[in-house]
């Protein structure tokens, strides 16, 4: 069965000031990941985020995710946890879509965990995603976290935290992202001019 994590308290408390992104001299290091596993995701595209998104909704009613019943030892969880590393570039299912779609943003997630809301050991207590963004990024960051109902606070070293009790808000909050593509296109071809 489905995992949630009801205890997660969530807030949407930003503090801008604390969020700075990586100089570029440091992105191609890694050394701000921390995370062994770790792999570059800029240059995501919105049609490849839109594709993880549509990949994990597929996902998650295979394994009857959609009901919250499934069952751990099956074929079919086996089939479907081999075509998560095809479809979700090895992401976590419930992750993988607002991974993609921070990428597209222009933000640069390094870490991200499900929680072990489908089973297993996890690294992280409850679905996450940390990743770093500009600062004039965070009112749409903000805003789509209000929409999708989702926690968005500001993480160690100049980062920021998406979180929640429930991977289906999190695909709400790559699906926000992914409706809000404009937006976030007209933030980077600004970037882009300066």
């Amino acid at each position: 069965m489905l995992r949630r994590f009801d205890e997660v308290e969530v807030e949407r408390d930003v503090n801008s000031s604390q969020v700075v992104w990586v100089p570029d001299d440091v992105l191609d290091s890694g050394w701000y990941s921390g995370n062994h596993e770790w792999f570059d995701t800029r240059g995501t595209t919105w049609s490849q985020a839109q594709e993880a998104l549509q990949s994990e909704e597929r996902l998650l009613e295979q394994l009857g995710l959609l009901d919250d019943s499934w069952d751990e030892d099956s074929e079919l969880y086996e089939e479907v946890t081999l075509e998560r590393f095809e479809s979700l570039m090895g992401l976590d299912i419930g992750v993988a879509s607002t991974v993609s779609a921070l990428s597209a943003a222009g933000c640069l997630p390094f870490t991200s965990c499900n929680g072990g809301c489908l089973g297993g050991h996890h690294q992280e207590n409850y679905p996450l995603v940390a990743f770093y963004a500009r600062s004039q990024w965070i009112p749409e960051l903000l805003e789509a976290a209000t929409e999708a109902q989702v926690g968005l606070v500001n993480g160690d070293q100049n980062s920021l935290v998406v979180y929640t009790g429930d991977i289906h808000r999190m695909l709400a909050y790559g699906r926000t992202l992914i409706a809000r593509r404009s937006e976030f296109e007209k933030l980077l071809s600004v970037r882009r001019e300066h």
